[in-house]
């Protein structure tokens, strides 16, 4: 395959040279070599390990060619082949896939679009830091096909051959499954629904092993062999399960390919939308309301994803900059939405489009192409005089317009998108698109109308805590006594206006209904039906649960400033014996020193024995072990 796809695409670079005058770049033949090899090696790897697979018979004989017996001279040269093969094509491929990525790795390439053109399909939705990963899965399909005609692994019986089969494939696929589950490689697009789809793609190999395994080995029970009805529900049983755990695998994958038109079909069903949380981008930062447990994970994931890229870019975490990535990721979001729109609003269009930009870059400029060119010219020209009416050009420019104004991150393009509405998995998708260029921005400060631009000593002022918060008890009392002031603050301010509005549309009622007596009689006669009655009323409503919400708010800072002075008074208490143990450890390292002081003077001052070499005090005159005296041999 592989030569052949080289003279072919040597033949159509000469044709493309003396006809068009165009060159061919050589990057497509690495690309198509590359798609034949991984497409080619599982069906390698099988002819490679058919050498392996023997049956014995009269003798223990080769199953591809049962003329063959194994284990002789001329069947353990072709063994040999087939491991040479093994180690330059199973194993070398993947290997040499793997070094060419870490090299581009290393050089920080592996996400320039020359890169991308040639190897993107190796790496393209796996996580950064695991972008060699279809490699180990390549290696995977070499370990299970290998497990499989592992030489020396058969029998004649049937039965033991299944589970020398089965408990194979289930030890090989539980250490990749254990793999997995620590790795996991996959990219979390679409609420992680790779790593979901391989989570069940393992377990449903598992479970097929393992209960076949099962099976295999209760067939010899006494139950099992006395009562044919039991072995029938014991195997439907099992049967049963592993469909179960086979169709949940196929419906996350369908699932995952159409999960927006599978919650659009849900949703005209029930005849509501589908529930979504929802991140709201304010001034200050996001708003997050109704989110669920997946949201949530996805969205902790993405935070997390988001310092990873800071640290491998810029070495350091700062808060304006990681602010900034989260403008940007709005921001992108936003502009994803729009074009998704565009692109609802001119299907018929950009399909027309895209068709003769495909006959440009095949034709380039052949009389060919140009009656193509011209043909979709005509069906594009045919089609914008039936769709530009006047709703849709207006729509059309809009977006076009709005596009054009979050094409550059500025302080313009933020306020455009100040409290829209976000879903996870679209800010997820941003976050894709961008990759590392998330880390180039710095964060824009004085959103809003009623915002005040903030000085560099306030933002540098600030500051973010990632993981497990890693601070005092007065640092984290401090962060959530603010966090209180500001709800009361903001719901005080809120109460304010709704009774502003509300007394001001009192006096309107009061002057409406007085002109109303004068001229046409008493309220009695003629009821009033006002719809400023009715705001009045919506407005008081609210007023009240703004009350409800601030008395609420006011007990909870209550409940926090009582939590405040118990943990101030616990850490003084903590303080003083802090301050007791330091002056108790400071006494007995003076008391230790002065021993050691003591201890050093002794030994200084010592003499020794001159028949048994024992230490003596400086006064001593007889020696305490051998009795000798000391001053007349000195």
């Amino acid at each position: 395959t592989a030569v052949i796809s080289t003279m072919v695409f040597l033949i159509v670079k000469l044709f493309r040279r003396l006809v068009f005058k165009k060159t061919t770049h050589l990057r497509h033949l690495k690309t198509w070599l590359m798609v034949n090899f991984f497409l080619y090696i599982p069906r390698v790897n099988r002819l490679l390990l058919a050498n392996f697979k023997c049956q014995t018979y009269d003798t223990s004989r080769l199953m591809l060619d049962p003329t063959v017996a194994c284990w002789d001279r001329d069947h353990a040269l072709w063994q040999t082949l087939s491991w040479i093969g093994i180690g330059v094509f199973s194993v070398g491929g993947p290997l040499l896939l793997y070094l060419i990525l870490r090299r581009y790795e290393h050089r920080q390439l592996l996400g320039t679009y020359r890169v991308l053109r040639t190897y993107g399909f190796l790496f393209a939705g796996f996580e950064p830091d695991f972008y060699y990963f279809e490699c180990v899965y390549m290696f995977r399909k070499l370990c299970f096909e290998f497990v499989m005609t592992m030489p020396g692994m058969t029998s004649e019986n049937e039965e033991i051959l299944g589970r020398i089969n089965s408990s194979s494939v289930a030890f090989v696929a539980s250490v990749f499954f254990a793999l997995h589950m620590a790795c996991q490689p996959y990219d979390n697009r679409d609420y992680f629904i790779l790593d979901h789809i391989e989570t069940a793609s393992l377990r449903a190999i598992l479970v097929t092993a393992f209960l076949q395994l099962w099976c295999l080995n209760t067939n010899e029970a006494d139950g099992i062999l006395h009562n044919t009805w039991l072995r029938e529900v014991r195997n439907v049983i099992c049967t049963v399960v592993i469909l179960l755990f086979h169709l949940r695998f196929f419906w996350l994958f369908f699932y995952g390919i159409a999960r927006r038109r599978i919650q659009s079909c849900i949703s005209a069903c029930r005849g509501r939308d589908f529930s979504h949380g929802i991140v709201k981008f304010v001034p200050d930062g996001l708003q997050l309301h109704n989110l669920n447990g997946k949201e949530e994970m996805l969205l902790k994931t993405l935070v997390s994803e988001i310092f990873d890229l800071h640290m491998q870019a810029k070495r350091k975490i700062a808060y304006d900059q990681w602010s900034g990535s989260l403008q940007m990721l709005c921001l992108e979001a936003r502009r994803q939405h729009i074009e998704n729109e565009l692109l609802a609003l001119d299907k018929v269009g950009n399909t027309l489009r895209s068709w003769r930009e495909i006959s440009r870059k095949l034709f380039h400029g052949s009389r060919v192409g140009l009656i193509f060119e011209r043909i979709f010219d005509r069906m594009e020209s045919a089609y914008g005089l039936v769709s530009k009416s006047g709703s849709y050009e207006n729509s059309k420019k809009q977006k076009d317009k709005e596009l054009e104004d979050l094409k550059i991150f500025c302080a313009d393009s933020l306020n455009k998108i100040l409290n829209k509405e976000f879903r996870v998995d679209e800010l997820q998708d941003s976050m894709l698109s961008l990759g590392k260029s998330i880390c180039n921005n710095k964060r824009i400060g004085g959103l809003g109308e009623n915002m005040k631009v903030e000085d560099e000593t306030m933002s540098q002022a600030l500051e973010f805590y990632v993981g497990p918060l890693d601070m005092d008890e007065h640092v984290a009392i401090a962060i959530q006594e603010r966090a209180n002031i500001k709800e009361v603050t903001e719901l005080r301010k809120e109460v304010d206006e709704r009774q502003t509005e509300c007394a001001d549309l009192r006096r309107l009622l009061g002057q409406y209904r007085a002109q109303r007596k004068q001229g046409l009689g008493t309220d009695e006669e003629r009821p009033v039906d006002d719809p400023r009655a009715e705001r009045l009323e919506e407005l008081e409503v609210q007023l009240k649960k703004s009350m409800e919400a601030l008395s609420e708010a006011q007990e909870e800072r209550d409940k926090t400033q009582a939590e405040v002075y118990r943990l101030q008074g616990d850490l003084d208490k903590e303080g003083d014996l802090k301050q007791e143990a330091k002056g108790v450890m400071e006494e007995q390292q003076s008391k230790i020193h002065s021993l050691e002081e003591q201890l050093r003077k002794l030994q200084q001052h010592r003499i020794s024995c001159w028949s048994c070499h024992t230490k003596l005090p400086e006064d001593a005159q007889y020696c305490y072990t051998c009795g000798k005296a000391l001053h007349d041999e000195l």
